[in-house]
């Protein structure tokens, strides 16, 4: 649902994960002017995201237009929830980067900070990591959610030194569209729906709160924000699971995106209702999203996994999906 970090906003629901650079070795930052964030700042911004190589990594896109959308995220006040930081002698470059979003609804805020290769090890992470955390606490969040690159170790153990513990982690996991996949296996009883236009809303709403709720990284959302995401997404590709009382039991989500000439099939990792899970309908949700894009005919498809179980991660895997990107959760209370 809502993944939040260094880099850019990716569609509705997507932001990358969080490079938050070591910085033992601390200067007096008499040099460094750290300031409030402006919407002038977005180029700058954009300029630092492509200068820092944990951002690229993951092939987002950083562009000011991109960014802009991200300023009308619900909750979120820019010139109150983020920072820059740049040397006095030179203040259109910027060598540091914060900001918190905390949706009105969700008790935990999403943190990135970024430090500009150039500019390591000289406490800029750590003094926009305090204002970071400061403003989390002003927005009444019990804590604070950030994530970091499994290849980041010097990121990761700054994290770590500054009372963040590993909780969970966000998968991406990618597999050849011409394989072969069997069909969805159901449980007795249980019947799959597609999205049948607006008046499914409510449920749309209902399932995505009450299947990835309780789990790392996934936010509560409202009507409101499910209307203002609509439009965003192909809700052709949205399916939701009825157990054999009738009862709502699960959701799936699928899109056919092109990149670089090539059609990706893009699967949100499969919700599924506490009193109903199961490896068995993650997995069976999971193919029935492969089986509404294979069609499509895409020549790859890519699962997308916020705080799922490891053993739902190894049945995807044994469907013949490998791990191609992991990024560690970390939280803190504040």
């Amino acid at each position: 649902m809502m993944r939040l970090g260094c880099g850019a906003l990716m569609g509705a629901d997507t932001v990358r994960s969080c490079a938050v650079m070591s910085d033992e070795t601390r200067s007096d930052l008499n040099d460094v002017v750290i300031r409030q964030f402006a919407e002038d700042d977005l180029e700058r911004l954009s300029t630092l995201l492509r200068e820092t190589p944990e951002v690229m990594r993951n092939g987002d896109d950083v562009s000011a237009e991109t960014l802009r959308a991200q300023l009308a995220r619900p909750g979120h006040e820019a010139t109150r929830d983020r920072w820059v930081a740049a040397h006095s002698s030179a203040p259109e470059r910027l060598l540091g980067y914060a900001a918190v979003f905390k949706a009105p609804v969700n008790p935990r805020a999403d943190m990135l900070v970024i430090t500009h290769p150039s500019a390591r090890h000289a406490g800029i992470g750590s003094a926009l990591l305090e204002r970071a955390l400061a403003d989390a606490q002003a927005l009444g969040a019990s804590g604070a959610l950030g994530y970091v690159n499994a290849q980041d170790t010097e990121a990761a153990e700054f994290t770590r030194h500054r009372g963040f513990a590993e909780v969970s982690a966000y998968v991406q996991l990618r597999a050849d569209a011409g394989q072969s996949f069997p069909k969805p296996a159901w449980p007795d009883g249980f019947t799959i729906h597609p999205w049948r236009g607006e008046a499914d809303l409510p449920t749309l709403v209902e399932a995505a709160n009450r299947s990835y709720g309780d789990q790392w990284g996934h936010i509560i959302a409202t009507l409101e924000d499910w209307t203002h995401w609509l439009p965003e997404i192909d809700p052709r590709g949205l399916a939701f699971l009825y157990a054999a009382d009738g009862a709502l039991a699960g959701m799936s989500r699928a899109t056919l995106r092109a990149s670089d000439g090539r059609r990706i099939g893009v699967i949100d990792a499969p919700g599924v209702i506490p009193a109903w899970r199961s490896v068995e309908v993650y997995r069976a949700l999971l193919l029935h999203a492969i089986s509404w894009l294979a069609p499509q005919d895409p020549t790859e498809y890519i699962v997308e996994s916020w705080g799922d179980d490891p053993a739902v991660i190894a049945a995807y895997q044994a469907l013949g999906f490998s791990i191609s990107q992991r990024e560690v959760m970390f939280y803190q209370q504040v």
